[in-house]
């Protein structure tokens, strides 16, 4: 997952405590589930930061519906996640299994 330079990788707030160095070892511990949106925090794996998507793409051109798209896939397989369904005014998101190997 992060062999590639230049991936964005939806991260939780809390991952910005992990010290710069130790950000590539530790950044799997810290994943973004669920759908994201302009505020959500990704870990750019080129340079190491963590900034909100917003700081990637701009909301004028791209929708979160198209951002949900793009990083809604699996680590390993490239599948797509099931889009979020509406429960009454609630997104309700389904569980899925994600495998991640440990460093």
């Amino acid at each position: 997952m992060l062999e590639r330079p230049g991936d964005l990788i939806p991260v939780q707030p809390n991952a910005t405590s992990i010290p710069w160095t130790r950000r590539r070892s530790q950044i799997l511990n810290f994943l973004h589930r669920g759908p994201v949106t302009f505020s959500t925090l990704v870990y750019d794996t080129n340079v190491g930061d963590i900034s909100a998507l917003a700081t990637y793409f701009n909301p004028d051109r791209i929708s979160e519906r198209e951002l949900n798209l793009r990083f809604g896939h699996y680590p390993t397989s490239g599948e797509k996640h099931a889009s979020p369904q509406k429960a009454g005014t609630d997104a309700v998101v389904k569980p899925q299994a994600v495998a991640v190997p440990r460093p």
